[in-house]
């Protein structure tokens, strides 16, 4: 046999003989007998689906629901919504196909079927007083008549009239919410009055939230009544449904982040202040902060659900939907703000995802206890937490085991999402539980301490292979380890559901801990580009409103539906999509008005003071710290520094004394830098930063002028185009001549001059015409009006790079050399004018300003 082959690239391989074994006859035979035995199954299996989908439809419909406007419109109209549970009765045979039809986990429980009737249409020929009994008559007639079953009542939701009001009537507790409401917005008003006044301060979980809302659109129309239930059940049988019942695991992600944010803050702020003691004092000032943080907005919310949105509309399921959740929400409130709610009757879910906000905040306390407790010393920090880290995952493991515990992959099912998993003991304590989500709060510190470590010691992932291959690896390993749940989901073995339960989230949270630090450390571009992106920030300050509000719109947009809700791809998007668009306007001005306004206040009366200076002036200036560098920050201007004292250092009058006196050890030291210093250093703290005038500086632009003045990183090492390595110092850029920003620089430096000028009241122009040489030079501008002596103004300026090579000999014995080269060749150059003007010649280099001396032409 032989194989012909053209390979994509245009290369003929026809030649080629590929050696394949002849197949004996009765090799052959047997094949096509797999091939029609694999083929008889495929029909076999379609035309059960055909015949299951057939069966299916005989079956009594699972909901029902009339039109509810409709029926209350009329003047005697009376809608009842129920449940109600099938008996056997004349056909028993149809009732054993739906109990064979509802064990199977994916579907629903079809013996209990969701009535909502307008019992003044449908049942009127019933001669009941009661309106209650009436309507449980009805539909056990109209069961009993349709499918030869009985039913019986299990839950009456409710019975209206016309005449019952809409919605329970406001009672003082929603009066107090409101006047609490106003009083927030008079102090909005009041303190934006204020701020009119001040300069404006212009000062990342976005991903995970919106799978969140994805996830509980999807959770909400099994609540539904719905009118092809059958979708649903399908869904929960295709392998993409793991990403619901099994991605709950991405949550761990904040736990993590929590642990490692703080852990990380504080060992920057013990550096910077190694004379503070770790104590009590720091401990509830962390806790105290975290609170002022969460406890305002998280307040706010629990009251309007409490109050204010049970009025908001109305509809046939409003009253299981919303107004039973704000019915449990005035039951529990106490519990939210404690955060104990988890164990509090876990069962009455107020706002189901705050058992996050209750879990992170609890396992936060433990994260700062051993922060402080063990922030001193690396060695031993990562050897109890890695102990710790084991202890929690056997002690998962064991409560799992011997309490007959699973993860929520194993007792989530079709009817337990309807039901938000009420009564099941693994939702509360495995899913609710801290302990479970203990081993990502762990890892998160574990994180902390080697990332202070590796940039202490100047170790950088990105040179081991090992590392390379972890990171390159995780988010694939991420999204294989929720993917597998589809393969044991219907395992029963208690010995491998609990070692799942036990590793389930520690794999998870380490695999996400490597790709957290191969995005810090930019290992490679791939993720952390487009997790850095820009527009990810202003969707992420608002990530509390939003994981607080957006249930609200998922319950309401199901409640005030009127009909049967119809199930696809595109009306679960659309939930979602309304839910994100509704949910980001509307914590916007939560965001705005209640929350930033109530933190700020609470910090300002509160003793919070855990302020790291040196972090703070870090992320004002987004320099790459290193200590060399604060070191000299520390010093005075005039010794190249940036005159930036520590808590720790002396006050000022001893300050100055010091230093002078230390004045020739410190020239000695800082030689370099003598060549950064000139006459003229200090200026510039004279300036007022004004926009109007000009010398209000871009943020990024001082943040490069004092990573020059530091010896900072301001870039990334990298290869110009014109061929050149540029250091991480940024140099380069100063003098290279293919760089696109010199004629910006230059246009710039004489636009500041020109509108200096202007501003005091000296017209100006820039390139002036009417002075050029017989060569076409000219300077860079010209007063319209006398400067001095009858005679204007002109000017040229021009930018040196201090540190070039072929300036450093020079620079490196005196200050302002390389400026006064320039000036030197630049006055040369300008000699020989056609008018007698008054010359100024200005050359300015990135860590001063050099003036040249007037001259006559």
């Amino acid at each position: 046999m032989q194989l012909h082959m053209v390979m994509g690239n245009g290369h003929d391989f026809s030649d080629f003989r590929w050696p394949l074994p002849r197949l004996p006859l009765y090799d052959i035979k047997k094949c096509k007998i797999l091939v029609a035995v694999v083929l008889s199954s495929l029909g076999i299996y379609i035309f059960s689906l055909g015949q299951k989908d057939e069966q299916y439809h005989q079956l009594p419909q699972l909901f029902q629901l009339d039109d509810y406007e409709a029926c209350l419109s009329q003047r005697r109209g009376a809608f009842c919504l129920a449940t109600f549970d099938l008996l056997p009765s004349a056909n028993k045979q149809l009732f054993n196909i739906i109990q064979q039809f509802s064990e199977d986990r994916t579907n629903f429980n079809h013996t209990r079927i969701h009535r909502g009737y307008c019992v003044s249409s449908r049942c009127s020929h019933i001669d009941e007083v009661s309106l209650n009994r009436r309507f449980v008559k009805c539909v056990s007639d109209i069961t009993k008549n349709t499918y030869g079953l009985d039913t019986k009542l299990a839950t009456l939701n409710y019975c209206k009239t016309a005449k019952t009001p809409p919605t329970k009537p406001i009672d003082e507790l929603d009066v107090s919410f409101a006047y609490i409401t106003g009083f927030i917005l008079l102090m909005n008003v009041i303190g934006t009055i204020y701020d009119l006044t001040r300069n404006p301060d212009h000062k990342r979980e976005t991903i995970t939230l919106l799978c969140v809302m994805l996830a509980h659109s999807v959770i909400t129309y099994h609540a539904a009544y719905v009118m092809n239930p059958r979708f649903i059940e399908n869904g929960n049988r295709h392998p993409m449904s793991i990403l619901l019942h099994n991605g709950t695991v991405i949550v761990q992600t904040f736990i993590l982040l929590s642990s490692f944010l703080y852990a990380y803050n504080m060992f920057i702020y013990i550096e910077n202040n190694p004379k503070k003691q770790l104590n009590l004092h720091l401990f509830f000032s962390s806790v105290l902060n975290r609170l002022s943080r969460i406890l305002p907005l998280y307040i706010f919310v629990v009251g309007f659900v409490t109050t204010w949105w049970r009025h908001v509309s109305d509809g046939p399921l409003w009253s299981p939907f919303v107004e039973a959740e704000c019915a449990r929400c005035r039951d529990k409130w106490w519990s939210h703000f404690l955060f104990l709610n988890n164990f509090y009757k876990p069962d009455d879910k107020c706002l189901i995802q705050t058992w996050f906000l209750a879990v992170d905040f609890q396992l936060y306390v433990l994260a700062v206890f051993l922060t402080l407790v063990l922030g001193q010393s690396f060695r031993t920090s990562i050897k109890v937490l890695s102990g710790l880290l084991v202890v929690s995952m056997a002690t998962n493991f064991a409560i799992a085991y011997y309490w007959d515990l699973k993860a929520v992959l194993f007792v989530t099912n079709t009817e337990s999402i309807r039901s938000l998993y009420y009564g099941v003991p693994s939702f509360k304590w495995i899913y609710m539980a801290p302990w479970t989500s203990l081993p990502s709060s762990l890892l998160g510190l574990i994180a902390a301490f080697l990332h202070y470590h590796w940039q202490q010691n100047n170790y950088d992932p990105k040179e081991s292979l090992i590392c390379r291959i972890l990171y390159r690896s995780s988010v694939p390993i991420l999204l294989l380890s929720i993917a597998s749940g589809y393969f044991i989901r219907d395992t029963q073995s208690p010995l491998v559901t609990s070692i799942y339960t036990a590793i389930d989230r520690p794999l998870f949270s380490f695999m996400m801990i490597v790709a957290l630090l191969g995005f810090i450390y930019k290992i490679d571009s791939l993720w952390w580009q487009f997790l850095s992106w820009s527009g990810w920030r202003p969707l992420s300050r608002m990530s509390l409103s939003i994981l607080l509000i957006h249930w609200c719109y998922n319950l309401t947009q199901v409640a005030v539906k009127t009909d049967l809700a119809r199930t696809s791809i595109y009306e679960i998007g659309g939930h979602w999509f309304v839910t994100i668009f509704m949910t980001y306007v509307t914590s916007l001005p939560v965001y705005l008005l209640v929350e930033l306004p109530l933190q700020r206040f609470l910090k300002a009366i509160l003793p919070i003071r855990f302020a790291v200076h040196r972090f703070g002036t870090t992320m004002t200036f987004s320099l790459a710290k290193t200590r060399r560098c604060w070191a000299q920050g520390t010093l005075p201007i005039r010794h190249g520094g940036l005159g930036i004292r520590k808590i720790s250092s002396v006050a000022l009058p001893a300050f100055l004394p010091s230093v002078h006196s230390s004045d020739n050890l410190v020239g000695s030291i800082l030689g370099v830098e003598v060549a950064c210093l000139v006459e003229a250093r200090d200026t510039w703290l004279s300036a007022i930063p004004s926009l109007s005038v000009g010398t209000l500086l871009e943020r990024t632009t001082f943040s490069l002028a004092v990573s020059l003045r530091l010896r900072s990183r301001t870039n990334e090492p990298h290869r110009c185009r014109s061929g050149v390595d540029v250091d991480p110092l940024g140099h380069h850029g100063l003098a290279c001549r293919r760089s696109a920003k010199r004629i910006l620089r230059h246009a710039a430096l004489n636009y500041v001059i020109r509108r200096a000028l202007a501003s005091s009241g000296v017209s100006a122009v820039l390139e002036p015409n009417g002075i050029a040489r017989d060569d076409g030079k000219r300077p860079d501008g010209m007063t319209l009006i006398s400067w001095k002596n009858g005679r204007s103004l002109v000017w040229d300026a021009t930018c040196v790079d201090t540190v070039a090579p072929s300036h450093v000999r020079a620079t490196a014995r005196k200050a302002g050399a390389a400026a006064a080269t320039a000036e030197i060749k630049k006055g040369v150059n300008m000699r020989p004018w056609e008018i007698r003007i008054y010359l100024r010649l200005l050359a300015w280099r990135p860590w001063a300003l050099g003036w040249g001396s007037p001259s006559s032409v």
